[in-house]
């Protein structure tokens, strides 16, 4: 065999292999693309553990009914996202709680995914002090993803849900319907 025949069918070989790898993983990268929208789209649909607007949350001892507006915060002490927005949790506490001068009738309360005696070191660790804190469990109220924030009327009717962790864009987009919604103006 020539030398030239040889070094022609190994840049063929290597072209080959370089187009196949390509293929394989743009192939695959499509996929991955294809499978997350997919997942995307299947964690916005409504299912056994959202609360969607207009949805009732069962009367829940520790959760005052006299007041106009609830935050219900839910979490659970081994959840990540809900450590991280710690510092969002306390300033919605400061700003809309039962001790906030301004809202009178907003009270923001903590809905525990597990015990009391399991939630209560994490809310002190964390430095959350929720107008009141109530547990999920021994409750008909059925089980969520945490985090979740819920804006509920008098009555207990969802009106908003915020489901998961909440950049900078979400947290502000929160403050703003509270803000319209409880008939606050801007700090």
């Amino acid at each position: 065999m020539s030398p030239t025949f040889g070094r022609a069918s190994q840049r063929a070989f290597d072209t080959v292999l370089i187009l196949s790898v390509v293929c394989v993983v743009a192939y695959t990268g499509w996929h991955i693309v294809a499978a997350s929208q997919v997942f995307r789209r299947l964690a916005d649909l409504p299912g056994p553990n959202r609360y969607r607007t207009g949805d009732q949350l069962p009367l829940i001892d520790g959760i005052a009914s006299n007041s106009r507006n609830t935050v219900a915060v839910v979490l659970s002490s081994g959840c990540k996202f809900c450590a991280m927005s710690a510092p969002f949790y306390r300033d919605l506490i400061q700003r809309y709680g039962r001790s906030s001068r301004t809202t009178p009738v907003t009270q923001v309360v903590a809905i525990c995914q597990e015990s009391l005696d399991s939630c209560r070191p994490y809310l002190d660790r964390e430095r959350l002090v929720f107008d009141a804190v109530v547990s999920a469990i021994d409750t008909p109220m059925k089980l969520v993803d945490t985090p979740t924030l819920l804006l509920l009327d008098q009555s207990r009717h969802v009106r908003r849900a915020w489901v998961g962790y909440q950049d900078q864009g979400g947290r502000t987009a929160i403050t703003d319907v509270l803000r319209s919604s409880i008939g606050l103006v801007p700090r």
